[in-house]
């Protein structure tokens, strides 16, 4: 690409293609046409296709997860945005072809994330358009057609971006318990709130950084989630 050189055409489309992104560290291309996703090798072989969501709908938005090899999982991941607020999380791996017997790589759903107000628990339902990460890898950004950008990160994320500011909260944001010499503040990692001792878990949780605190809300949701990823 960087001789600015023709070398192949990716060719099978249905429709237009509204998206491309090509993994920095394997060099695989992934395209997205109308709600199909193919992934095809830096030689522009197409060895994957899966549809992410119904045929009446498209997806809006789409990008690599390019997972450094000392991380704690580094198969490939890849993740699409759709309509009401839906962001999906696809894991690439390799099945074995119930017809043929054979290997074959193949998409799986992992894991869904919907815009949700913390406060309320109200769901946003305007599309997602657009998805990046921090340069950490442990923040994604996701946005919606109204402007409005929200964070999710990773349990061991060293990030602040999503971390409320301790000197606006004089209370727990759970129970209201008041703050004070005695009872000190404690930020989730994960939803970036505000609680005391009392409402953060103490559950285990499969995290590599172990001095990591969490919520109860945001503990129940983890333990299942990183069991299985």
């Amino acid at each position: 690409m960087n001789r600015k050189m023709y070398i192949q055409s990716l060719v099978g489309h249905e429709n237009g293609i509204q998206h491309v992104q090509i993994n920095n560290n394997t060099g695989d291309i992934v395209t997205c046409s109308g709600h199909i996703i193919r992934v095809w090798t830096i030689n522009g072989d197409l060895y994957l296709t899966k549809s992410a969501c119904p045929s009446s709908e498209s997806i809006l938005s789409c990008i690599f997860y390019e997972r450094k090899m000392t991380e704690w999982n580094n198969r490939d991941l890849i993740i699409t945005g759709h309509r009401k607020g839906l962001v999906k999380f696809w894991l690439k791996q390799v099945e074995i072809d119930p017809k043929t017997g054979n290997h074959k790589w193949s998409l799986v759903l992992v894991h869904q994330l919907r815009h949700q107000n913390r406060v309320d628990t109200s769901l946003d339902d305007c599309d997602i358009i657009a998805l990046t990460v921090s340069n950490s890898k442990k923040t994604l950004f996701t946005g919606n057609r109204q402007g409005q950008v929200y964070s999710f990160v990773l349990p061991d994320s060293s990030d602040t971006f999503h971390l409320l500011r301790e000197d606006k909260f004089k209370e727990c944001m759970t129970c209201r318990k008041v703050f004070s010499v005695l009872e000190r503040k404690n930020n989730c990692r994960t939803c970036g709130g505000i609680y005391c001792s009392s409402c953060m878990s103490s559950l285990p949780l499969a995290c590599p950084d172990k001095t990591a605190k969490f919520c109860r809300p945001c503990a129940e949701h983890l333990i299942p989630i990183c069991n299985r990823i």
